[in-house]
This record gives structure tokens, sequence and C-alpha cells, in this order.
């Protein structure tokens, strides 16, 4: 049987390639981002309630950076959970289990609607507006724009930085990995499939937001400052607060 649980485990790694998270980053980003961003305040708010993964790619359950970014204490409708490195049950295993805890722990009935539209769009089968009844999306995000309380445009920014925090954790993960082997860590990084210029900053920049927002301004010919002061007025505003 534990035989079964590695080999489960290995086709769904195959699945969550860097590559395939880069394409994936890069096309929230451009949703998130698009030249029609500012035009559609709903979409935008819609973006970012779901564009978070419920589920992280990676076993980093209990990592401190992780935990105090995507607690559900800071963030109740944006949270992240992940799979401790210790857990020897397979990704889906893991993830049907704890989808079922989060829906039982879970009293706010709007909420656990959420958790459900999130899981199915992060597993691809139904996007959130094909699956939630109209009045419970529109409170939804109703009460998430209230918790929040950030412009368009804010929101817009920090929304873009958090959608590649996925590929930058397992970055700066691998950078850690490579240097403690000793190995080349440019060419070893890009072996692994990552995109040279993300490498340049994961390395460079000293905090992981620092990096993904440098990242993305460079390609976007934005001035660093706007993405960073964004993403700072988003996060003090999304402390906890009521639901």
């Amino acid at each position: 049987m534990a035989r079964v649980r590695s080999d489960s485990r290995k086709q769904t790694s195959s699945e969550l390639s860097v590559q395939e998270m880069f394409k994936d980053c890069m096309a929230r980003e451009q949703r998130i981002l698009g030249s029609n961003y500012k035009k559609n305040v709903h979409s935008v708010h819609q973006n970012s309630l779901f564009g978070v993964p419920l589920f992280w790619p990676d076993p980093i359950g209990g990592y401190g950076p992780f935990e105090r970014q995507f607690s559900r204490s800071q963030m109740p409708f944006t949270f992240s959970v992940a799979q401790y490195s210790y857990d020897e049950s397979s990704t889906p295993e893991w993830r049907y289990s704890k989808l079922l805890e989060l829906l039982r722990a879970e009293k706010d009935l709007d909420l656990c609607w959420l958790i459900l539209a999130r899981w199915m769009k992060q597993e691809k089968v139904r996007e959130p507006e094909d699956f939630l009844p109209k009045p419970i999306l529109d409170r939804l995000l109703r009460r998430y724009m209230q918790s929040i309380r950030a412009s368009a445009s804010d929101l817009s920014h920090w929304a873009a930085v958090t959608a590649w925090k996925p590929y930058f954790f397992r970055l700066r993960s691998d950078v850690q990995k490579a240097t403690e082997k000793g190995t080349g860590l440019q060419r070893a990084l890009e072996k692994l499939g990552y995109e040279p210029g993300a490498i340049k900053h994961a390395m460079q920049k000293r905090s992981l937001n620092s990096a993904i927002i440098h990242w993305v301004s460079g390609r976007r010919n934005m001035r660093p400052e706007t993405l960073l002061n964004a993403y700072s007025r988003c996060t003090s505003k999304t402390r906890p607060r009521s639901c």
C-alpha cells in the first residue's frame, strides 16, 4: 500500500511542473492586470477572491512565512492550506480529507460555498460563476469587498503579487536546496525550468514580496513603488475583522 501512495504522489507532482505553474501564474496576471481591469471592478474583485489556490502545490504546511501570509484567521476569504512534509498521504488523498475537514469546521454557510467553489476552480472542475448560485456569488463578493475596503486599482496590484507566490515560494525553496548542495545556482535552476529573470530577482531580493514586485514591475514597465504601496495598503486592510 505504501508503494501505491508513493506512485500516486509522484504522478501528481509531475502535473505541477515548474513550467505549468509559470503558465498558470502568468495567465492570472494577465487577467488581473489586463488593459480593462479598471473598467470592470466586479471582475477585479472576483479574480482576487478566487485567484488564490485553496490547496498549496508544495508540502510546506507549518512553514512560518507561509502560515503567516495565508492563515485562515488573517484571510478568512482567501486563506490557503498546505500538506506537511511528513504526511505520507498522496496529494489527492490529503486534499480530499482536508476539504472535508474545512467544510465541517466552517459554520458560515456562505464560506462553505466559497470553499467548494475555490476547490472546484483549482481542480478545473467548474468556474465559480458557473457553480455558485448568483445570490450567493454576489453576497460573497460584497462581503469580501467590505472586508478589504480597497480600491480596484490597489486590489489588482495586490492580486497580481499574490498570484505569483506559488511560483516564487517554490523557486526560493529550490534556491536554498541548490545552495546547500553547492551547485551553480543560475544554471541549476534554469535546468529545473525556472525563468532566468525570476531566478535573478529571487536570488537578489531579501523578501519574497520584493522579488515578485520587481519581477512584475520590470516586465510591465511599472514603478516597483506602485506595486509595493498598493500591496502594503491592501495587506494592512486585510487584517482580521468580522466577515
